[in-house]
């Protein structure tokens, strides 16, 4: 986490990490971090590839560790405290039929 972040967290009502996670092999430790620095009440918004069966060379060339599934996700992210309070697919339009 930055140290520069820490200086304003408390003024931030919105955290966003889009397409962050997956680059981050402690992703969990990453997560636990941004919820200990988050003022009570803030939202963090997190987008992440999802869909394990779509893993192909195009994430091993942009240096993913994983892929997500809905219910693995959640369910890690409760395991980091995280109150869930949206889960779906954003992108679904682009998976090739």
């Amino acid at each position: 986490m930055p140290d520069d972040l820490r200086d304003i967290s408390d003024k931030v009502t919105l955290f966003t990490s889009l397409d962050v996670l997956e680059h981050i092999w402690g992703d969990k430790k990453f997560l636990s971090d941004l919820l200990h620095l988050a003022p009570k009440g803030a939202d963090i918004l997190i987008t992440v590839p999802a869909l394990k069966p779509l893993w192909s060379p195009h994430d091993i060339s942009c240096h993913h560790f994983r892929r997500n599934e809905k219910t693995s996700f959640k369910l890690f992210g409760m395991g980091c405290q995280l109150r869930v309070e949206w889960l779906g697919f954003s992108m679904y339009v682009c998976i090739p039929s």
